[in-house]
């Protein structure tokens, strides 16, 4: 695959994510501060796995784009770097009351990934598990006072029918479901990964764990343009509302 500079993939990206997409509308629309959900000066919580946790160590993590990208835009915020590697939804629940404890005004929270792991045949958390740390989640951040912005968890590997992303598919039904249910605001990653490798794969991708395809280094970590697709598809849910 043909090598792309960080310069590079920082500059498409503030290219396309300056503006927010109307709905049903053919081209962008400007992105006014008032219309954003994240406002200037709030701090948030960026809780996740290793991908989370990657999102802040260099330059084109995602984590870095979406901070750059709302400061462009006249949105200062505070980030609080909470990705802890290795980690499932159930170890998030542990420590979500430390988070809280910060006083953010958000979390952002990505869980799922290792939930359902690696192995072609076994979760290392069971779908029961997972809806109940989840909701647990959030109901704990949301009796705080605190806004929700949920992600669901990107592809495992860019074939969508490995045996991985096959088993994944439910624990992404039932966070859609938890957004909408509990007025989340909601990041489908994993939706607009899926699209992006549509368009754009062409035998290109990854097909399982543990191998480099368009998006992701090792079938699982995002590469630079991997990060890019994650903070545009991040920064239109901070364009949008929350689930009527």
């Amino acid at each position: 695959m043909r090598c792309i500079s960080v310069r590079t993939v920082c500059m498409l990206f503030f290219a396309g994510v300056m503006v927010c997409r109307a709905a049903g509308a053919a081209t962008p629309a400007p992105a006014p501060a008032a219309a954003l959900a994240f406002k200037n000066g709030q701090t948030v919580a960026f809780v996740g796995d290793s991908i989370t946790r990657d999102g802040f160590s260099t330059i084109s993590g995602y984590g870095q784009l979406v901070v750059r990208a709302l400061a462009a835009n006249g949105i200062v915020i505070t980030p609080i770097r909470a990705g802890n590697g290795g980690e499932c939804s159930t170890n998030m629940l542990a420590r979500i009351d430390g988070i809280i404890a910060k006083k953010p005004d958000w979390v952002s929270l990505s869980c799922g990934v290792n939930d359902v792991g690696f192995s072609p045949d076994k979760s290392n958390v069971s779908l029961e598990d997972y809806q109940a740390a989840t909701r647990a989640m959030v109901e704990k951040i949301q009796a705080a006072g605190v806004s929700v912005l949920l992600l669901t968890p990107t592809m495992i590997g860019e074939d969508p029918a490995n045996p991985q992303n096959r088993r994944l598919e439910p624990y992404l039904t039932h966070l859609r479901a938890l957004a909408q249910e509990k007025r989340c605001l909601l990041a489908d990653l994993n939706a607009a990964m899926r699209d992006a490798i549509r368009q754009k794969g062409a035998g290109r991708t990854s097909r399982l764990p543990g191998e480099a395809g368009l998006f992701l280094r090792d079938g699982v970590h995002m590469n630079p343009l991997g990060d890019m697709m994650m903070a545009r598809a991040k920064s239109r849910a901070e364009c949008g509302r929350t689930p009527s």
